[in-house]
């Protein structure tokens, strides 16, 4: 029912965007959830911003802003977290290590929604707490404001990266890489691949 793009591109050493492109190939209205999540090791902590979240380690504070989400949920305890997801209901601050942000899209046939994230990370030695989480949520809202540039000057950039025999194999290059998020590239997802790891893993 939906065509799903997911481009991840690096504005600098520390920050980046997330585009989300989601296409209603039916002839239909239809409504689809995207979800994006965040976790940390435990010890860590994750705090509401007014559109994001807050990832405080123990070195870095990390910001993530989006577009206002339609529902969001921070929690200590990941399989209430999943299950409130299947649910449909999630259910804000409940304080812990893992959070997430969902998009609920209502598409008309043929039209495309656009979701677009900024992060932003800052070394808590650069700054005290407060400061670091300030500046990286700024950070992070300025990334997503510039997201389609950073993205359209990441395509461009990529265009001569590969070559010879590499570049008849560029896109398994690019998902194999697809995960290395602070690469200085431009990868896309198209939402039909994926990998799913043996439990435990």
């Amino acid at each position: 029912w939906f065509s799903i793009e997911l481009e991840t591109a690096r504005y600098e050493s520390a920050s980046m965007t997330m585009v989300a492109t989601v296409t209603n190939t039916t002839t239909e209205t239809r409504s689809l959830d995207v979800v994006f999540k965040a976790w940390m090791a435990p010890g860590g902590d994750i705090e509401p911003l007014s559109d994001g979240l807050l990832l405080r380690g123990s070195q870095t504070v990390l910001a993530v802003a989006g577009q206002t989400p339609s529902e969001w949920q921070i929690t200590a305890d990941k399989g209430a977290l999943d299950e409130n997801l299947r649910s449909g209901s999630l259910v804000g601050d409940q304080r812990g290590h893992f959070g997430a942000l969902a998009y609920q899209l209502e598409i008309p046939a043929g039209a495309e929604s656009v979701i677009r994230i900024g992060a932003a990370e800052v070394a808590l030695a650069d700054a005290g707490p407060v400061a670091a989480a300030e500046t990286a949520t700024s950070r992070a809202v300025a990334v997503m404001d510039l997201s389609d540039g950073i993205i359209a000057g990441r395509r461009d950039e990529i265009s001569g990266v590969f070559s010879d025999a590499v570049a008849e194999h560029q896109e398994l290059y690019r998902q194999a890489l697809m995960s290395m998020l602070w690469n200085e590239s431009y990868y896309a997802w198209d939402g039909t691949s994926g990998v799913a790891p043996p439990r435990g893993q």
